[in-house]
């Protein structure tokens, strides 16, 4: 989720708290309306993202495992499907057991579950191991239907909602140079190109049974020429990471 000459690795930013810029748009995403990614001009540019380099299973922290062959729960307990806190984390070992992005949302902490959408977005600069001599800024949002009204299936609406955020895409201001399918998750589509600031953006989208996730990166214009390949690397790997949390706790 890469190579080129190596510079002494700086050390990694903590966590941001909160939102900014599009970052305060995406929270729509966590009201069940990710309608904000029309506007991704804005979008690429204002990301304060995530955390440094994959390391191997043996190093990472002691962070909750879902187990490889889990099947799925039958189900989901009040704010069980805290990803970011969790296995995002994780993923890019950064344990902080104090770290809440401040968008989590579950209606079933308020008591509500026939209309039931689980959802949050974090975001943190990092500086990955795949030969960036930059940090990039990372951003990791996520949408599982876990109910819904009048008997809709939860893996109907969550395609619904895949097939109007790819549909929606708009690069702004920014210059698109590749789209297209890809091999991520139940189905995925990305986005790549160059931002109005001389860097590069990845944008993909993947559904996964009844959720969605939507994972962006971005690079500044000091660390050259950014191929997609190796963003959609680090998108891989972090999927690849926390794609069994999804499989095992959003119910069918």
């Amino acid at each position: 989720m890469a190579k080129t000459e190596e510079k002494p690795k700086k050390k990694p930013a903590r966590p941001k708290k909160g939102l900014h810029g599009w970052k305060a748009a995406l929270t729509v995403f966590g009201c069940g309306t990710l309608a904000a990614f029309g506007v991704f001009g804005v979008l690429i540019g204002a990301i304060n993202l995530f955390f440094s380099g994959i390391s191997s299973e043996s190093e990472k922290p002691d962070v909750p495992q879902v187990p490889q062959n889990a099947s799925p729960i039958a189900e989901l307990a009040p704010g069980e499907l805290d990803l970011c806190g969790r296995h995002v984390m994780g993923a890019y070992m950064l344990p902080d057991l104090d770290y809440e992005s401040g968008n989590y949302s579950d209606p079933a902490l308020d008591g509500e579950y026939e209309d039931r959408v689980v959802s949050d977005i974090c975001s943190w600069e990092v500086q990955p191991q795949s030969g960036f001599l930059e940090p990039v800024h990372f951003t990791y949002s996520y949408e599982s239907f876990i109910s819904r009204p009048g008997g809709e299936g939860t893996e109907d609406a969550a395609s619904s909602r895949y097939d109007e955020l790819v549909q929606g895409f708009d690069s702004g201001s920014n210059r698109l140079l590749e789209d297209s399918e890809s091999s991520l998750g139940d189905r995925s589509y990305y986005f790549y190109g160059e931002t109005s600031d001389g860097g590069y953006f990845y944008f993909t989208l993947v559904q996964i049974h009844a959720s969605v996730v939507a994972i962006e990166y971005e690079t500044g214009d000091e660390g050259g020429v950014v191929e997609s390949d190796r963003l959609e690397n680090e998108a891989s790997e972090v999927l690849g990471l926390t794609e069994r949390a999804f499989t095992a706790l959003v119910p069918e």
